[in-house]
């Protein structure tokens, strides 16, 4: 039987400790290498794990992937809880478009993650991973990946109605074309292994910096950015050209450098960029005019969207295929060059043929900035809807709270993810209100809304406070008043999901108070103190200061116990409320303690 010689395995190695890429002739990521025979059969003891991921990585880098599921039956058969081999079947199925299996598979193989020798379920992920979460994964026991992994896809799920989580259907999706367009052909390239260098390679040479100026800077309509031509000859003027020259690229690049997305992911600087973003808008190719030069356009469609590909004729003929500027809308054009087309004598002409990350002003600085550092889905979310949240004791046998999510939009799902639980249940409502109820701690919070066809998504971090002893506030409710007792469930039932209330209505406050003794009803326990601020513009322009200005309602109560606490209202007299905006915030005072609390406050409209 072949075996791996001692190179391969030096290699493999590294590829290991996710080091860098094979080294050979033509290979095109840390795994694959077109001196790796397919029919070496990577399953007896003689090899390593390596050994063996290599050479199945190596098969799926060629879509053999019926081969590959046939070994990885066998693996399994001897190992069904590898997270190795278990990720790599998901991956297979999933790329294959075998969803229930492939999710299946993955999920398995985040249940079993401290088992994955070969680190494949972080292969697989970090292409997209933020910088702040490549930082958090060294630092993750085994034991905790797999629920850390979770929250990393949950905070991606695109369509929390959906059922499963479509964002990583979409990302092997994405892998698999990827590697078959952009592969990293060259991965020990001085562009893509030195920090310093991939650094410097984003700095234009003079002679790019001159044809950006000839063939990308101005049009014939005259709406370009620079307003003349400079004479022949005047380099200097040539500097003003590429604003983002003033930044320091390592501080955009350094992710990209440190990371090494491109070595980990097997990806070209585009590959990278399809599988965070997937496929563009509109591609260009080219300059973006001629300078009073001839252009061709060519119009083809991307998924039935039309895609521009310009070539231009006379001095910018040449560069026609050393430019291409994706364009994803609403988010901008990523430009991407070949810098060894512009000047022979380029440092950095040795170093790729593929194209790399090229940022030629501050807006493209910008965007090259989001494309290294921020990841999306392809699943629109056009509904805009308003929503807000309100915190209160879920029990007082309990050290849990509720967060009650109030949306303007009926249709509501809710999620929470953490780093340090996983996933945990998605909550569904129907009547634009949803009560969470979770242990105390921080967690990521999706927030989908649906309407007709169209989604929303809004996504935040949350905090479950912890409820002990000691004075503490509920935030506040504000419903319509009714007659009757007030309890917390009649509040949701009537809450104002938009927070707009009509001139001639009264708003009813609503909170809980925790920690008085409620038991002492014969006698003054608490002060409460009310302070309505009318303000205009924007509720962050309100100023500590402008509260001086507020209306302020102060009484002595007598505590009235509620469910979980003492229950404190106040209804608005209409006569206070004129049409504008208001603030609305609340200051308890326990007596008998000497303590005091205030709520965070809470806006609201009213209209004609």
């Amino acid at each position: 039987m072949n075996r791996f010689s001692e190179s391969q395995l030096n290699a493999l190695r590294l590829a290991a400790l996710g080091v860098s890429a094979l080294s050979f002739s033509g290979c095109s990521s840390f795994y694959k290498t077109d001196t790796l025979a397919a029919d070496v059969s990577p399953l007896g003891e003689e090899y390593t794990l390596d050994e063996t991921m290599a050479g199945l990585m190596d098969l799926v880098w060629e879509q053999e992937f019926v081969t590959v599921e046939h070994r990885l039956d066998s693996l399994l058969a001897r190992s069904p809880r590898n997270a190795s081999f278990l990720a790599l079947k998901a991956e297979v199925a999933l790329m294959t478009g075998d969803t229930a299996a492939g999710l299946a598979y993955y999920h398995s193989a985040l249940e079993n993650a401290s088992t994955d020798e070969a680190g494949m379920l972080w292969r697989q992920a970090v292409g997209i991973a933020s910088p702040e979460e490549v930082e958090q994964w060294p630092n993750i026991a085994p034991e905790d990946r797999g629920r850390w992994l979770e929250a990393f896809w949950a905070s991606r799920n695109p369509n929390l109605f959906a059922g499963i989580n479509g964002r990583i259907v979409e990302h092997f999706e994405r892998l698999r074309f990827a590697r078959s367009q952009h592969e990293l052909l060259n991965p020990w390239g001085v562009a893509f292994r030195s920090p310093q260098m991939r650094a410097m390679s984003l700095e234009p040479s003079a002679s790019e910096r001159r044809a950006y100026f000839l063939c990308e800077a101005s049009t014939p309509l005259g709406n370009s950015p620079i307003e003349s031509r400079p004479a022949a000859g005047q380099d200097g003027v040539f500097d003003t050209t590429y604003a983002a020259l003033a930044r320091d690229f390592r501080s955009m690049d350094s992710t990209a450098a440190r990371v090494d997305y491109n070595l980990a992911t097997g990806l070209s600087d585009r590959g990278v960029m399809y599988l965070r973003f997937g496929e563009p808008d509109v591609i260009l190719a080219g300059a973006d005019n001629t300078v009073g030069e001839e252009a061709v356009d060519q119009i083809f469609p991307i998924r039935g969207r039309p895609t521009t590909i310009r070539n231009t004729l006379g001095v910018c003929s040449r560069l026609a295929g050393s430019v291409e500027k994706w364009t994803y809308f609403g988010v901008g054009t990523i430009r991407f060059s070949r810098p060894a087309d512009f000047e022979d004598n380029n440092t950095m002409s040795f170093a790729t043929g593929r194209m790399l990350f090229r940022p030629m002003n501050s807006e493209q600085f910008q965007l090259t900035e989001t494309a290294l550092t921020e990841d999306a889905t392809s699943e629109l979310a056009l509904l805009e809807f308003g929503v807000w949240t309100a915190r209160f004791k879920e029990s007082n046998r309990s050290n849990r709270s509720a967060i009650f999510v109030i949306s303007s939009t009926e249709d509501l799902a809710v999620s929470l993810s953490s780093p340090s639980n996983g996933i945990l249940n998605t909550h569904l409502g129907s009547e634009g209100v949803v009560s969470v109820v979770e242990n105390p701690g921080e967690y990521m919070m999706l927030i989908h809304a649906r309407a007709d066809s169209l989604l929303g998504r809004k996504q935040r971090l949350v905090s479950f406070p912890v409820y002990r002893e000691g004075l503490a506030l509920s935030d506040l409710l504000l419903a319509p008043s009714w007659p009757g007792t007030t309890r917390r469930s009649g509040m949701i039932d009537r809450v104002r999901r938009n927070l707009t209330f009509h001139e001639g209505e009264t708003p009813r406050a609503y909170l809980e108070i925790y920690g008085l003794d409620s038991r002492r009803t014969d006698e003054t326990s608490y002060r409460v103190s009310y302070s309505l601020l009318k303000f205009n513009g924007n509720v962050a322009g309100v100023r500590e200061g402008d509260w001086n200005e507020a209306v302020r309602f102060e009484f002595d109560r007598l505590p009235v116990a509620g469910e979980t606490g003492v229950v404190e209202t106040l209804d608005i007299s209409p006569d206070h409320l004129p049409e504008g905006k208001y603030l609305l915030k609340v200051a308890v005072d326990d007596i008998h303690a000497g303590t005091r609390v205030e709520s965070a406050p809470i806006g609201f409209e009213v209209v004609d």
